[in-house]
């Protein structure tokens, strides 16, 4: 890799910080959650912690909500998708995606991770 790992970067005296969602293991999720410690964890390092709580506390308004307005609402299925040139990609349970669909009350119609064809789609009739 051209520019090098963390540890290089911490070698030349560089302080780094990696998103939660970026660093995740096999097998855990990335999730709005994630999203929102990233923020205050970047508001503590950049010293504006105000603005950081801010902002959550926004995300989390909006978050409550659209929880509040689905309440008693037949459950949407839902499909998030991605054209990356002839492919189309499939946002899974474990994507960011996957996790806003299903944490807003949505259901995630294709839960694996993985390209889909056009047949696929219609006949997951999300």
């Amino acid at each position: 890799d051209k520019l090098g790992d963390v540890n290089t970067w911490i070698d030349k005296g560089c302080n780094t910080y990696i998103n939660t969602n970026t660093r995740r293991k096999e097998g855990e999720k990335r999730t709005i959650q994630n999203e929102m410690t990233d923020i205050l964890n970047l508001g503590k390092i950049f010293n504006v912690e105000d603005k950081s709580q801010k902002i959550v506390d926004n995300m989390q308004s909006k978050i409550d909500k659209a929880l509040k307005a689905a309440e008693g609402q037949e459950k949407q299925n839902v499909l998030m998708v991605e054209f990356l040139g002839d492919e189309i990609s499939n946002y899974g349970a474990n994507s960011l995606g996957g996790d806003m669909i299903t944490s807003l009350g949505g259901n995630l119609v294709a839960k694996d991770q993985s390209k889909l064809g056009k047949e696929d789609i219609v006949s997951l009739n999300p």
